[in-house]
């Protein structure tokens, strides 16, 4: 499950760089900026998870690092069936 989604927030990064809001739930355009907002934020606490793993295995690191995804889990209001930490 993770995998899967981490897969779709890495080919949603285009959206980024062409300055679109990715659309995670498949609401369509015209969603509220307030579901916008959840899904730049979900967006943003993956990708930024992602990195830290990315980085940290470069350097050697193989302990356990924080899931902001499932730290922020309330905020971006995404369920998320994962645990606190990854390990590397």
């Amino acid at each position: 499950m993770r995998q899967n989604q981490n897969l779709k927030v890495i080919s949603a990064r285009n959206d980024f760089l062409h300055e679109r809001v990715p659309d995670f739930k498949k609401l369509g355009a015209n969603r509220s900026i307030e579901l916008k907002d959840n899904d730049l934020y979900y967006a943003s606490v993956r990708l930024y998870t992602l990195l830290n793993i990315l980085i940290l295995k470069m350097i050697g690191f193989d302990n356990y690092v924080l899931n902001f995804t499932k730290i922020f889990e309330k905020n971006t209001r995404y369920p998320v069936r994962e645990e606190f930490y990854r390990k590397l």
